[in-house]
């Protein structure tokens, strides 16, 4: 425990870990290899394997694919220095003066911009959800009367499901960062203001109209807290959503995913990091050696209390007791399901849980 609590020590918002007894949750095979859906074409759902001898205990193989578009990227004249530089990679930052300055000269609807065929935002730190002139671990607000552009980039997304024709998909990064009640008060998923947010402001930006012919209407079950029993709202019928925390560990669901489905673990398939926008908008990063650059990230199920939700942190441990749900720093990683059989998606390689291992 000291290791978790020093480590949450350093996290800002992330306020209450838990404390349960392991021995009554499920136990992963001995070992175990095997993709754990179906197949579309060369697509496949999750190639996971389980071995009590890894020191990681499993690895899993999701498959990706790019579909709909998001303001990932930040452009800036020059020299970048808003977030440390672990916090950045190769992509998230477009260094062009000459794009920058006709960004700052182009006739803008709002926010939105389109340049050479190419959609732009732009944003103040009013529009940021969280924003600070020097707070470590957040994006750095020099000038919050001062424009920052955003280009949109096609979206990643991991492939958790495929059946049929349908696949579940969730986002390969943290495209977003909002609270998941603007209000402090009792709370389900099912009248959030963050699910009303995703499922007209997001959806309506994330894909285009041909797009969203693809995109199902899921129903989405929202099963009680597992350890506490929390009552966590009504099921609902959603397009964008939250994974619940019963599809990130200790069942079945949470195994076909891709993710230990057990507790007591920091996993590796459960860290993500932040886009350069959601970091802009108030999306924390991890300052912690090994997962540095990481952010933490909410599900939609009720916590301890129903002010509270559950989280995801930077290594990948799961904290079922929640945050309030005013916390203004959480990344946003959305799911969507859609029919592969009508959409016009990019297959777009792989990802191994084993390449996350220490937030990379």
């Amino acid at each position: 425990m000291p290791k978790r609590l020093l480590l949450l020590s350093l996290s800002c918002l992330l306020l209450c870990a838990c404390t349960n007894d392991d021995s009554s949750t499920p136990q992963p095979p001995s070992h175990e290899e095997c993709y754990t859906g179906d197949a579309y074409g060369e697509l496949k759902s999750p190639y996971i394997v389980f071995d009590s001898s890894l020191e990681k205990l499993h690895k899993t193989t999701w498959h990706c694919i790019e579909f709909g578009s998001y303001p990932q990227a930040e452009v800036v004249a020059s020299q970048y220095d808003y977030l440390e530089p672990y916090a950045v990679k190769d992509g998230d930052v477009v260094i062009d003066a000459k794009l920058f300055a006709a960004l700052e000269n182009a006739d803008w609807n709002g926010r939105e911009t389109e340049i050479d065929g190419v959609r732009y935002r732009r944003m103040k730190a009013e529009d940021a959800v969280r924003f600070a002139a020097d707070s470590r671990g957040h994006y750095y607000w020099k000038n919050p009367d001062e424009y920052h552009y955003f280009r949109y980039e096609p979206v990643r997304w991991r492939i958790l499901n495929i059946k049929g024709s349908k696949a579940l998909l969730l986002a390969d990064k943290a495209l977003e960062c909002n609270r998941f009640n603007s209000d402090a008060t009792d709370v389900f998923w099912e009248s959030s203001s963050l699910r009303e947010w995703l499922n007209t402001d997001v959806y309506g930006c994330l894909f285009s109209e041909t797009e969203k012919k693809s995109v199902m209407l899921t129903d989405v079950v929202n099963a009680a807290n597992y350890y506490f029993g929390t009552y966590c709202g009504k099921d609902t019928k959603d397009y964008l959503f939250l994974l619940s925390e019963s599809e990130v560990f200790c069942s079945e669901l949470a195994r076909n995913y891709g993710f230990y489905n057990s507790d007591g673990i920091d996993d590796p398939a459960r860290r993500f990091r932040p886009t350069t926008y959601a970091a802009c908008r108030g999306a924390w990063v991890s300052v912690v050696d090994s997962y540095k650059g990481n952010t933490f990230w909410f599900m939609r199920s009720t916590g301890y209390t129903p002010d509270n939700v559950t989280y995801v942190c930077e290594f990948g441990y799961l904290y079922n007791r929640g945050t309030l749900v005013t916390c203004s720093d959480a990344g946003i990683i959305p799911a969507v399901c859609i029919d592969l059989s009508t959409s016009k998606y990019k297959a777009a390689g792989t990802v191994c849980s084993d390449d996350i291992v220490q937030g990379n």
